[in-house]
């Protein structure tokens, strides 16, 4: 078969994805399920979504893209290659040469690419571009980018020896961008980024950039290239040459902690396998990061005299049993490229019986090495005979690792071994997601097939800090660092260690001699891109319909409730939501919360992190129309409650932000900014009239932030910045609010004479003695607020001088 280009008319085989002749797409993606389809398609042949969507029909911002639903924001990795020596080339050869050889170049860098998991997006010239995370994020995109990056450079080194004088330079780098999931197209700064890295890298290099390394540098081996000048840009970036992927000398694990009542548990479980040799099965199951790999590593690491198997799934599937045939492998001494004659020998050296059994053994596990397996009853059975020979000497440990992506095949076989193998000291330990509930709830029903289920949660407050700390080597961490890091990771082991390794990169957290000292403030801690890059491909993986309901209750905040997040619906969505919201409280996205949100139970996300992911995804100009309908539905629910002012505010003034984030603000920009000041301007007054003081200091500046420069309200609003930052001891910020003041002093008089008591109390603050120089101004200025019938100005101008 084959297709014919829309770009140019050349006839290609109907595999390609691209014109031979013009390098055009030939074929695009649904944005419901992923599959390619023909460009002139207008429904999608594999699940029947129409990919010509009426504007008029679709909800103005479905799954927080634009208006036909196929946009969002996302973190993926562009990778660059570019043919150096082509024009020579051109010179040299025929031109049906050079087409001969620039086909095997594009087909040995495709096939590179999708060998991967990648997708090639364009073909430029002698270049080609890729991205990793279309049409579907993965945590390990980077990593996958970077192995693909080197794999371009291995084929293409076949090339480089049948021709002299050509070379290959590929770049590699991460970050968000706009993605058309019809057409695979991407739009943001990271691609401008990866293509002038390329132009900076040698023959024969990958080069990566800073946000690739941050995901990437605890596994490769890199060499800095330091700072180096980009075409077209003012700033340097930091460059990175890949040198192999071995992790680099140095790399440790930290510590074990806070896990004995866990480590306990499956103990309890193994003594009960070895007591009455039967099969057991213990599952650990909880959140991503929060140590369940580790916890079953230090298991099997403290176990003594028995076999032990680890198998590990993966999230992009595969054979349905090759997980457990790299762990056979292992066990047996028996090598990819061994015969069946080394198999039949390690198999006989295991299982104790007869020739007849062990030929049938042999035969069964030899095809399930090479990716052949026999029926699977013929499997099951050699698998379960394999494992009881391996018991006849000693307990026999098979670890599951990642179960929740394991194939149904593969779920069966372990219920089948926990049901049929009797006689046998075996426990099965596996460690899942919350998601497997969903695969096979029956592994995890205590007291069913599984023996015990340890659910695992954060760690406590004193074993987080204890781990925060190794993470740098150090007997402990900064107060307000530890506070921070633990409120943010809130005790996940994974998240914990990733926002102190962050901070240490960034240069938040120093160490000066045997200390550590927070450099900077810490209020802004964003999320390290090893843990959004994990949170975003989990979000990713669910089904549309409940990526909508979390991305819209990311909108009302990390708190929400049932009619809020209906109301960010459109209506088709909203039949269902019940059920959408149980199938995401079974995933541990969100849980119900103990509070209540404007008269209905309360929901929370199961994690402040994961909000935050959701909420990324979301195209700003969507989030800002979205928070004005929840500021617009509040505001019709509360009917004035004053209690709510600081909340809707906070809508109000996050749809104001992302508008002048998009460009110049028009006549509604300006409204919603206005609106957000009002009501934060209203909560701070009344937090600075009870003395909560740091906030008021915020809640007023961030009023003030949402007005205009020219705004004449400004004017007493930074009156009353002036006042609760002064009160509570902020020079820094309050001689910034003094200066903003003065704006407004050659038009009042009262205004003046404020600024002339703030000025001095700013001076009692900094430098008393200065205060003996202006002590004469700032009386006369409260004289003059008295006078002016300002108590409170002439209060404060008195308190001052005195």
């Amino acid at each position: 078969m084959t297709m014919d280009c829309q770009s140019c008319g050349h006839e290609s085989p109907a595999t390609n994805r691209f014109c031979e002749e013009c390098g055009a797409m030939l074929v695009r993606r649904c944005g419901s399920c992923g599959v390619d389809v023909p460009p002139t398609a207008k429904f999608c042949g594999a699940c029947g979504a129409s990919l010509v969507a009426d504007p008029a029909s679709v909800p103005s911002c479905v799954e927080g893209r634009r208006a036909d639903g196929l946009e969002a924001r996302k973190v993926v990795t562009v990778v660059f290659a570019d043919l150096i020596g082509s024009t020579a080339l051109h010179e040299r050869l025929d031109a049906e040469s050079v087409r001969s050889l620039m086909s095997r170049y594009y087909g040995a860098l495709h096939a590179a690419v999708e060998a991967h998991g990648g997708t090639v997006v364009k073909l430029l010239g002698d270049g080609v571009m890729a991205a990793f995370g279309l049409p579907r994020v993965a945590e390990d995109d980077a990593m996958r980018a970077v192995r693909a990056a080197l794999a371009m450079q291995q084929a293409f080194r076949a090339l480089a020896r049948e021709q002299s004088g050509i070379g290959l330079r590929v770049a590699v780098n991460t970050g968000e961008v706009v993605v058309d999931a019809a057409t695979d197209d991407v739009v943001g700064d990271p691609i401008n980024v990866a293509a002038r890295l390329q132009d900076a890298a040698q023959d024969g290099d990958v080069v990566i950039g800073e946000a690739t390394r941050r995901l990437v540098g605890a596994l490769v081996t890199l060499a800095p290239l330091g700072r180096v000048a980009l075409r077209g840009r003012a700033e340097t970036v930091a460059a990175y040459r890949v040198v192999s992927l071995e992790r680099p000398a140095g790399a440790s694990a930290v510590a074990f902690v806070g896990r004995e009542e866990e480590l306990g548990r499956l103990g309890a479980v193994y003594d009960a396998a070895r007591a009455a040799p039967a099969a057991r099965l213990a599952v650990v199951l909880g959140s991503p990061g929060v140590g369940k790999s580790r916890l079953l590593d230090e298991f099997a690491r403290r176990l003594d005299g028995a076999t032990v198997l680890v198998a590990h799934c993966e999230a992009a599937g595969g054979a349905t049993f090759a997980p457990l045939a790299k762990a056979l492998r292992a066990v047996l001494g028996v090598g990819a490229g061994s015969g069946g004659y080394d198999l039949r020998r390690a198999i006989d050296a295991a299982v104790p019986g007869g020739e007849a059994d062990r030929s049938r053994i042999a035969t069964g596990i030899g095809a399930l090495l090479a990716g052949t397996p026999a029926a699977p009853e013929e499997t099951f059975f050699v698998v379960r005979r394999l494992l009881a020979g391996l018991g006849a000497a000693q307990p026999v440990v098979l670890v599951l690792d990642d179960l929740q992506w394991a194939e149904p095949l593969l779920l069966d076989l372990l219920e089948h071994l926990v049901q049929w193998s009797t006689g046998v000291p075996l426990l099965l330990l596996a460690a899942a997601r919350p998601d497997l509930r969903e695969a096979r709830s029956a592994l995890v029903a205590p007291g069913k097939l599984a023996t015990d289920v340890v659910m695992l949660g954060g760690l406590d407050a004193v074993a987080a800090t204890r781990l925060a700390a190794n993470v740098i080597g150090a007997d402990a961490l900064p107060a307000a660092v530890a506070g921070r890091v633990l409120a943010t990771s809130e005790g996940n082991p994974l998240f914990l260690g990733e926002l102190v390794r962050m901070l240490v990169d960034d240069g938040a957290l120093k160490r000066e001699g045997d200390r550590w000292t927070a450099g900077v403030d810490l209020a802004a801690l964003e999320m390290p891109p090893t843990i959004h890059a994990l949170l975003a491909a989990r979000i990713e993986r669910l089904r549309a319909e409940d990526r909508l309901v979390l991305e819209r209750a990311a909108i009302v905040g990390r708190q929400f409730s049932r009619a809020a997040v209906a109301h960010l619906l459109p209506r088709e969505a909203q039949g269902d939501l019940d059920a959408r919201v149980e199938a995401l409280r079974r995933s541990e996205l969100i849980e119900p919360d103990a509070t209540w949100f404007l008269g209905e139970p309360a929901l929370r996300f199961h994690h402040g992190l994961i909000r935050d992911a959701a909420y990324r995804r979301v195209l700003k100009g969507t989030r800002a129309e979205l928070h004005e309908r929840v500021a617009d539905w509040l505001e019709s629910r509360v009917e004035g409650a004053v209690e709510h002012d600081e909340t809707i505010g906070w809508h109000l003034e996050q749809a104001h932000r992302h508008l002048a984030e998009l460009g110049p603000l028009d006549e509604r920009g300006r409204t919603l900014g206005d609106r957000a000041a009002r009501y934060l301007a209203a909560a701070g007054r009344r937090a600075l009239g009870r003395d909560d003081l740091s906030p008021a200091a915020s809640l007023l500046g961030r009023a003030l932030d949402r007005l205009d420069k020219t705004d004449p309200a400004r004017a007493d609003l930074a009156l009353d910045w002036c006042e609760a930052l002064l009160e509570s001891g902020d020079v820094g910020t309050g001689a910034r609010a003094i200066a903003e003041l003065a704006r407004f002093t050659p038009d009042s008089t009262r205004l003046r004479a404020w600024h002339t008591c703030f000025a001095g109390q700013l001076a009692v603050l900094t430098d008393p003695q200065t205060l003996r120089a202006t002590a004469d101004a700032v009386a006369a200025a409260a004289d003059e607020l008295g006078a002016a019938g300002d108590a409170a100005g002439e209060a404060k101008g008195h308190l001052i001088h005195a």
